[in-house]
């Protein structure tokens, strides 16, 4: 794993060992963020079962103000936080060893908005509709925010909350990325 592209493009990221985290790749990152161009510059991140960190890495690469890394595995939040020292953006960063559902409730507490949201859960999992509508619920998306889900190729991302519409999805393999965005006040009522 590597950044792809800004001030720390090429630097290699450390990763995890064993099976538990599958790391985005390096072509679905570069795929991503081409789709969402300059939607990252001085944007809030928010890095939801952030794994390596490497999403919110490279978006603080490619000039993004600041990001929040979200993980419950102790050892996640170790490499999250050597790869944000390796790259320079320790202080653009906080790390926060939680579960998910836990975290949101803390950054609802300090009215954080976010710009982009990438939620990257295990495959195997349901976690991703219940925590957009967390995210949702909590008021943490700013007025244009995106929210990008990555799951498996067959997975059918469809959150509860009416406030989310769901306008793009991409394949690249065996992973899907999905794309929602907040619906505008009165839209489909």
């Amino acid at each position: 794993m590597r950044v792809v592209a800004g001030k720390a493009k090429g630097r290699r990221l450390k990763s995890l060992k064993g099976e538990n985290t599958r790391p985005t790749s390096d072509k679905v990152k570069e795929s991503l963020f081409s789709i969402l161009g300059g939607l990252v510059m001085n944007a809030k991140i928010l890095d939801l079962f952030a794994g390596t960190g490497s999403l919110g890495i490279e978006a603080l690469s490619r000039g993004a103000e600041y990001a929040v890394f979200i993980d419950n595995d102790r050892n996640s939040v170790r490499v999250i936080n050597e790869n944000l020292k390796q790259c320079g953006f320790f202080e653009q960063a906080l790390v926060i060893k939680k579960d998910v559902c836990s975290a949101l409730v803390r950054l609802s507490v300090e009215e954080r908005g976010f710009d982009l949201v990438f939620l990257d859960p295990p495959y195997d999992t349901d976690w991703a509709e219940p925590v957009l509508d967390l995210v949702v619920e909590h008021h943490l998306l700013a007025e244009e925010a995106l929210v990008i889900v990555e799951s498996g190729k067959e997975n059918e991302i469809n959150p509860e909350t009416p406030h989310l519409t769901k306008r793009r999805e991409a394949v690249y393999g065996n992973s899907k990325l999905t794309f929602f965005d907040i619906k505008p006040e009165g839209e489909g009522d």
